[in-house]
Parts: structure tokens; sequence; C-alpha cells
């Protein structure tokens, strides 16, 4: 019996790739300026403006600005690119000294205006058209790392999983409305069902790095089989906390390789 699994795999990717060239050339409006442009993502001109840090830590995603400015010994190279490479493969002190469960973290941007201001529509104002957005722009940062082999294609991905009881009292969870994109996006399965969580966290928006480890401490179970290599789904990477403690649970359950794609990176708060 012939084995068509490989040919139906890459049909659906080119479908899926041609689905989405057509959609870019839909006429739209940008979500940020509200002026016409084509397909479901922002126009060059607020592309332009979201704020990504030029060098971060490598596994947390952490912007190097004060690292890069100081007397770091840098290692000499004959050209730029070669010290931008070098760069861009440091580990920040905390990373060194309390490694993450997880390898490395890719996100869109900083979390600040207009890519915060996206996400806050998303997650407070039922903006649901803003998921494919935000997606869009996470999907150019992970397929620029894959093609230029920065990072390892996932075997699956993972969305940071919301209680039961705060998915009914919002209606959606906005990590998931992300992945769920990004997954079509990238031809990546996504693993739903796969992790629930089983506490029921508070906010930790406005808490400390220590509460906030605390507080999410055992949040999570897994209650499917899992991919070898995944990567965790999440609107904003804060301390790294939740993302970490998911990656902690995976872990156990088995995992070899996590990775967190994130939309953005909330700085200086480590």
């Amino acid at each position: 019996m012939v084995d068509n699994s490989s040919f139906f795999n890459q049909l659906k990717h080119i479908i899926t790739e041609q689905s989405f060239r057509l959609l870019n050339l839909i006429p739209s409006l940008c979500p940020v300026c509200h002026l016409p442009h084509k397909g479901r993502t922002l126009c060059e001109s607020c592309r332009e403006v979201i704020i990504k840090a030029q060098q971060a830590c490598k596994q947390c995603a952490e912007p190097l600005a004060v690292l890069l400015q100081s007397s770091y010994d840098f290692p000499q190279h004959s050209n730029a690119l070669e010290a931008k490479k070098s760069i861009n493969t440091i580990t920040c002190g905390k990373c060194q000294h309390s490694p993450a469960n997880f390898e490395q973290v890719i996100v869109a941007g900083l979390y600040q205006p207009p890519l915060s201001n996206l996400i806050q529509s998303l997650k407070f104002s039922e903006q649901l058209t803003c998921a494919p957005v935000l997606a869009n722009l996470l999907y150019e940062q992970v397929f620029n790392a894959i093609t230029h082999s920065q990072i390892a294609k996932p075997d699956a991905l993972i969305a940071v999983p919301l209680h039961p009881a705060r998915l009914k009292a919002r209606g959606y969870n906005q990590a998931a409305l992300i992945a769920r994109n990004l997954s079509k996006m990238l031809s990546i399965p996504l693993l739903e069902n796969t992790v629930v969580r089983v506490k029921n966290t508070d906010e930790q928006s406005t808490m400390k790095l220590v509460k906030r480890k605390k507080n999410i401490q055992r949040a999570f179970k897994v209650i499917n089989n899992l991919a070898p290599h995944v990567a965790i789904i999440d609107d904003v990477i804060t301390t790294g906390s939740t993302c970490n403690e998911l990656a902690k649970t995976l872990k156990k359950a088995g995992i070899n390789k996590i990775d967190v794609y994130a939309v953005a990176k909330t700085p200086h708060l480590k």
C-alpha cells in the first residue's frame, strides 16, 4: 500500500501558502492607522514603527542595550556581519546563572505602541481580527529564523492555556487564536487539548518576579501525547515565569526541546 501522507502534507502546505498570498492581495484597512492597504497585517508605515531590540538575550529575549554599551569584551572580527552574529548568540547574566526550561525566545517586537495596543485590543476589547495581524508579525520573525537556520523548525505548537474559569469569563484564549493562525502560516500542527491549566492563578501583570513564580507553580498538566520538539505560543512574555512553568511541565512529560514564540516582550522587568 502506497503511503500518500507525504504528498498530502506537501499539497496542504502549498494550498495554505497560496491562500495567504491571495489574502495579502485583498484590500483592507490597517488596524493601527486605518488607511487602506493590502493584506491582513499592518501597513508598511505602521510596521516600521514597531520597536525591536537591536540585540537581545538568545534565551529570554531581554534587550541587551545596557550590556552592549558597557565595557563587555567582545571578540575581534574581520567584519561587522561576523560581529553581529557573535552578539546574537549572547545569553544574559541571569539566564546564564539560572537557565530557563525553554531554550530560546522569538518575539515580533517590544511591548510598546503600536504592538501593545493591538495586543490589548485582542485581549481586553474582543477585537478578534487582531489575532491574524499579530500572528503575521510573529510569523515573519519565526520564518526568518528558521530559514536562516537560527532555530530548528518545531514539530508542533502549544498555546499557553487559560484556566476554564477564565476562559469562560473571557470567551476565548488570545494565545490560542494567535497560535491557530501561526500554525496555518508555518504549516506546523497546533496541539490543542494536550495541556490544561489546573490552577486558576491570579493576574500576574502587577506582580514582582518572586510572586509570579510562586503564583504559577504547578498550574499546568499534560493530558495527551506530545511531540519531541514544541514551541510555546503566547501573546506577551514579561519575566517568562508562565512559559517557564509550562516548559517545566512539558519537560517532565518527556519533551526534548522547547522554544517560546511570543508576539511581544516586556523589557527591563527581570
